[in-house]
């Protein structure tokens, strides 16, 4: 991804182009999920279709943040904390918000223990990624794509209270395991191209459809990261065992 650097000149002062714009993306990124946040907490909250396209704006600006970054040559610790701040915002603390509000009014106790429950395996989970990041595949359910999940639930017109809370800790608990899922960055099976085209299809129709299809997207999420979490694993220990027999 490493292509060099633009550096723009201002008198005395340079700049790398790429690595403002990554800045400029995780600003963006934070905005969106801190909207959500500051909405849900003054108990005014936004209707479901408005924060459905916040957390997948969120979405896209935390992958066009990180192949920003990559394009540039100037490291930026700034930049790496303030990214791993607003995914902690955009997809750890936003989607625990949404999960107790949706629960407040039939138990707020249950809606706690839920929201709770996803806000800290998201933190582990991002907190993990820092410290001990993997190439080529994710370790545990990746936080975008959980944060996605509750997005889904959001926009059901009738929310069937157990299965909604007993689904966010199953999310949660696949965001800590240590089942591998693909990523994005390397292409190289049917099941990546698949998944890769068809959330990218998905994050474009929740930010630009039509408000009378977004009962439809809710459901499609749903599913989708159903069938994601429990199928990517298999998918991806198959490229991994494909690419160690290619090392050697």
């Amino acid at each position: 991804d490493k292509i060099g650097n633009t550096i723009l000149t201002f008198g005395i002062y340079k700049i790398d182009l790429y690595a403002i714009l990554a800045i400029l993306a995780t600003i963006a990124n934070i905005s969106a999920g801190a909207i959500i946040c500051v909405a849900i907490l003054f108990f005014n909250p936004l209707d479901p279709i408005t924060t459905a396209r916040l957390i997948s704006l969120g979405a896209g600006f935390d992958a066009l943040d990180g192949k920003l970054a990559r394009r540039s040559n100037t490291p930026n610790r700034f930049g790496s904390k303030l990214d791993t701040a607003a995914d902690q915002i955009t997809f750890a603390t936003a989607p625990a918000l949404i999960i107790w509000h949706l629960l407040i009014d039939t138990s707020e106790i249950f809606g706690i223990i839920c929201g709770l429950i996803y806000f800290f395996t998201a933190s582990f989970r991002l907190s993990r990624y820092v410290m001990a990041p993997t190439y080529g595949y994710f370790e545990g359910m990746p936080s975008p794509v959980s944060a996605y999940f509750i997005v889904g639930w959001l926009l059901q017109d009738e929310l069937i209270v157990p299965i909604f809370g007993f689904s966010t800790i199953f999310i949660s608990l696949l965001m800590i395991s240590s089942f591998p899922y693909s990523g994005f960055r390397t292409l190289r099976s049917k099941f990546q191209y698949f998944y890769f085209i068809f959330t990218i299809s998905l994050m474009l129709l929740t930010n630009f459809a039509p408000n009378s299809l977004f009962g439809l997207i809710g459901d499609i999420w749903i599913y989708y990261v159903y069938y994601f979490g429990i199928i990517g694993p298999f998918h991806a220990l198959h490229n991994i065992k494909i690419d160690k027999s290619q090392l050697g």
